[in-house]
């Protein structure tokens, strides 16, 4: 009698548990022997996909107000919810959510980007002036103490001279180089366009057939999971669009306070650069922790250079402003969204930053806080099957010892499982 494969005995799936270790350590070997040319070929693939990612995106973020357009059409004519009137309730919440998102960042840019650009020209033409109005701010501010005048207006003439060096001597011989650039800058720019306006159409198809994506991708998950992995799965994939959900929505609400309390202040206070100020700073306000700090500085420098007493006293109004904001109206709103302790927000922008730039800057913390809480469940879970603690006060220097801990049976991991 021919014996049958147990194809779940015990000695199998260690073999193939083996298996994939080997595996994947040899993939990790090549991706680390390579990582230039990985890195590459992932960028290429990404700018491949970059239609489809940005129909995702656009999708992920109209979606809310989609929703929220066809349930009002449903509430004022109840009559129509069913068959081709849900439709066609489906398509015209599609397109207001569109309509109203194009209309409000039209009106922004077209208000913006004249006085943007006005501040700028402004900024380029007024540069070598500055200079002189520092050093006579600094000739006032340091008269009377012996030799502080002198070295500071020397390192203000030599950073005078080191800028107008660098001007004749790297970016005039250089322009057709930059001008290059920027060719190569504003075809870029084109693309971007070009992705977009394809990603919006796809985003219109993601979203009249949402629930249809949601089955598939269900179907798909049950298909190569036990039932119990795909609930769990489920449940992960809701907590990652609460986490990004909540975070993006906190951010851009404080950034909104942020931007139009800093544009209320420069108008009243009759101080320059008011556009410009107000898109850096509310820009820079949606990295956590360290974000008012990058765009409240430059815009305190760029104001003193103009008017040092103005900029005083903006550095003070925004380092009240930050922190009226950190510790009364960004709780507020954010309701501890991240639930990261200070440190790790701070590692995840520095990580963030540093291999992604401006983009791992923002989704930094929402990244590691997803990867903090399941670290976090997988060593609770754990804990628990040792009949431990999981308070992590529990573990401190002044807490009484631990019991023992029980380790799991082979009968307690099938339960777990």
């Amino acid at each position: 009698m021919r014996h049958r494969l147990n194809w779940d005995a015990y000695y199998f799936r260690w073999g193939v548990t083996a298996f994939a270790v080997v595996v994947c350590s040899i993939l990790f070997y090549a991706a680390v022997t390579r990582f230039p040319a990985l890195f590459g070929s992932i960028q290429s693939l990404l700018g491949i996909l970059a239609p489809v990612l940005w129909g995702l995106i656009i999708a992920y973020m109209l979606t809310p107000i989609a929703k929220r357009l066809e349930r009002l059409l449903r509430r004022l004519f109840p009559g129509l919810a069913d068959g081709r009137g849900a439709r066609i309730f489906r398509a015209i919440s599609i397109v207001l959510a569109i309509l109203i998102t194009l209309s409000l960042l039209t009106l922004i840019l077209v208000n913006l980007l004249p006085q943007i650009y006005a501040s700028l020209e402004t900024l380029i033409f007024r540069l070598p002036g500055y200079v002189t109005t520092v050093i006579a701010f600094a000739q006032h501010m340091l008269d009377g103490i012996p030799g502080a005048e002198e070295v500071a207006i020397n390192l203000l003439e030599e950073g005078e001279a080191w800028l107008l060096n660098w001007v004749n001597a790297t970016l005039l011989p250089n322009i057709d180089v930059i001008i290059l650039a920027m060719t190569a800058g504003v075809w870029g720019f084109v693309q971007i366009l070009i992705n977009l306006f394809l990603g919006l159409v796809l985003s219109v198809y993601v979203m009249y057939n949402r629930e249809r994506f949601a089955a598939q991708i269900k179907k798909l998950l049950y298909s190569l999971m036990p039932g119990k992995q795909v609930a769990l799965t489920l449940r992960g994939a809701q907590h990652v669009d609460r986490a990004f959900g909540r975070f993006f929505l906190s951010r851009v609400l404080d950034s909104l306070f942020i931007g139009t309390t800093v544009f209320l202040f420069l108008t009243v206070m009759g101080m320059p650069y008011v556009a410009l100020i107000t898109v850096v700073v509310a820009i820079t306000n949606t990295i956590p922790f360290v974000g008012p700090f990058i765009g409240g500085i430059p815009a305190a420098l760029l104001i003193f250079m103009e008017n040092p007493i103005q900029g005083l006293i903006f550095a003070v109004f925004i380092l009240v402003l930050q922190q009226i904001d950190g510790n009364i109206i960004g709780p507020r709103i954010a309701a501890n969204v991240t639930g990261l302790p200070g440190f790790w927000i701070l590692f995840s922008i520095l990580v963030g930053g540093g291999l992604f730039g401006f983009t791992g800057m923002l989704l930094g913390v929402p990244v590691f806080s997803l990867i903090y809480d399941g670290f976090g469940y997988l060593t609770d879970r754990r804990l628990k099957r040792l009949g431990l603690s999981t308070d992590t006060m529990a573990y401190s220097a002044n807490a009484p010892p631990l019991a023992a801990p029980v380790e799991p049976t082979a009968e307690d991991d099938a339960k777990s499982e």
